[in-house]
C-alpha cells in the first residue's frame, strides 16, 4: 500500500500527501466503540511495554 501511495512522488512532501491521502481513502475511521472481541491483547502488550 506505501509503495502504491509514493509510486510517482517526486519529493518527500508529496510521498507523505500521497500517503496520507491513502489512508484516509482505505482506513475505516471511526474505530468502532466498544472495540472488537480479540482486542484484549491491544490493552495487555501496551502494558508489558511499560
Amino acid at each position: 500500500m506505501v509503495a502504491e501511495a509514493t509510486i510517482d512522488c517526486y519529493n518527500d512532501s508529496e510521498c507523505v500527501t500521497g500517503f496520507y491521502t491513502m489512508l484516509d481513502e482505505n482506513l475505516d475511521l471511526p474505530l468502532p466503540a466498544p472495540p472488537p472481541d480479540g482486542a484484549e491483547w491491544i490493552e495487555a502488550y501496551r502494558h508489558w511495554l511499560r
